[in-house]
C-alpha cells in the first residue's frame, strides 16, 4: 500500500506516535488493484481514518504514435510506439486494437508486436497479447512467450495470465527456476 498526501505538518524520522493529518490523500493499493481518495485522513500507528473517501479502480492511459476511433463500432487503435499503464501494468507493443463494452468498459484489447507487459518484477513478452477486459486475462502468444521474474522464467506456446490475480496457465511449458527458487543457494552442496 502506498499512501500519499500533505500532511499539515512535516514528517522527519520514524511516524510519530501521536496522530497526523492529511488533506488530499490517495491511497493505492497494488494487490487490491484499487486506488482510494480522501479529502482528509486521519493517521493513527497503523489505523487511517478518512472524510469524503471514495474507491476506484486505477484508470487506463494509452499513448501512441497514432490513433484512430470508429464511435459507431466503440473502437479504437493505436500505432507507433504503444505504451498503456493501468495501475502497477506496463503494457507496451507495436500496435494496440481496443473494443469498448458497455459503460465505456474494455471488453477486448488485442496487442500485436514486440509485446511486453510488465507488472512489478514480473514480465512477459511475446509477439501478440489478447485481453479479456472481464476476466483481466491475457493470453500471450507467438515469439514463443515467456513470463519471468527474478526466480524463474516459463516459456511455452501459450501463455494466459491473470492481471488482477497471481495465475498463470502455459501450453508445451518449459520452467527454468534459478538456485534461490528450490531453496538451495548456487553452487552449494545438497544436504545430507
Amino acid at each position: 500500500m502506498i499512501l500519499a498526501g500533505c500532511t499539515d505538518r512535516p514528517q522527519a524520522g520514524p511516524p510519530p506516535s501521536d496522530p497526523f493529518v492529511a488533506q488530499d490523500v490517495i491511497v493505492h493499493s497494488a494487490s487490491e488493484r484499487l486506488v482510494v481518495r480522501a479529502a482528509q485522513a486521519r493517521v493513527d500507528e497503523e489505523v487511517i481514518q478518512g472524510e469524503g473517501v471514495r474507491a476506484e479502480a486505477p484508470g487506463l492511459a494509452i499513448e501512441a504514435q497514432r490513433s484512430s476511433w470508429s464511435f459507431a463500432t466503440r473502437q479504437a487503435t493505436f500505432d507507433g510506439d504503444v505504451v498503456a499503464i493501468r495501475g502497477e501494468t506496463t503494457l507496451t507493443c507495436s500496435h494496440l486494437s481496443v473494443t469498448l463494452g458497455s459503460g465505456e468498459q474494455i471488453e477486448r484489447a488485442v496487442a500485436d508486436g514486440g509485446v511486453v507487459v510488465q507488472q512489478a518484477d514480473r514480465r512477459a513478452t511475446a509477439d501478440r497479447a489478447v485481453l479479456v477486459g472481464a476476466s483481466g486475462q491475457v493470453v500471450l502468444t507467438g515469439g514463443p512467450p515467456v513470463l519471468s521474474d527474478p526466480l524463474r522464467r516459463l516459456a511455452g506456446e501459450r501463455i494466459v495470465l491473470w492481471l488482477d490475480d497471481e495465475r498463470v496457465e502455459c501450453d508445451s511449458c518449459k520452467l527454468i527456476l534459478q538456485g534461490d527458487a528450490i531453496g538451495a543457494a548456487p553452487g552449494s552442496s545438497p544436504p545430507d
